[in-house]
């Protein structure tokens, strides 16, 4: 994996406020860049930083090279029937990364030792990791595991794609 990937390195060691975007897609996934031309986009808008998320795959982490000239946080959304969830600092060295990883854009099922999205979040939060439930509210992706344990839940996606046609309802 690039060294950029790294949640250990330091890109601006200075306080201050960040623009960000904590939930894009490249075209490994459902998104239609590449990682490249996603750091370039990223760019133009001004973004300190993004987080690469594609949908139960990591496989693009390579394609962002040595130095994107911005953070690029290693992250992955388990696509799930129940919904969405980003997980935030994934490497491919991860015990479950197999069992989530090469099963398609949506899982109809958990695999391994995981039966609920609760026994994945559990495990991901042990390893020092952050969950994130996605678009919550937003059809057709809504978060429907009403079994969730959100003690091990670090944060929530309040605001969606504003281009979505019901976003203006859901966030």
């Amino acid at each position: 994996m690039s060294q950029f990937l790294s949640l250990s390195k330091v890109f601006n060691p200075n306080p201050g406020w960040y623009r960000g975007d904590f939930h894009c897609h490249t075209n490994h996934s459902d998104g239609v860049h590449t990682p490249p031309e996603l750091v370039e986009v990223a760019k133009a808008a001004g973004l300190d930083f993004f987080a690469i998320t594609d949908h139960n795959r990591i496989g693009a982490y390579p394609g962002f090279g040595d130095d994107p000239g911005l953070l690029v946080i290693p992250g992955i959304e388990v696509t799930i029937k129940d919904g969405h969830f980003n997980v935030f600092g994934v490497d491919a060295e991860l015990d479950w990364i197999g069992d989530i990883c090469g099963g398609g854009q949506s899982l109809p099922r958990l695999k391994g030792n995981y039966q609920t999205s609760s026994d994945l979040m559990r495990r991901m939060a042990a390893q020092g990791l952050l969950n994130s439930i996605n678009h919550p509210l937003l059809r057709p992706w809504a978060w429907e595991d009403s079994t969730t344990d959100v003690r091990n839940l670090h944060c929530l996606e309040i605001w969606n794609d504003p281009s979505w046609p019901d976003n203006k309802r859901d966030n």
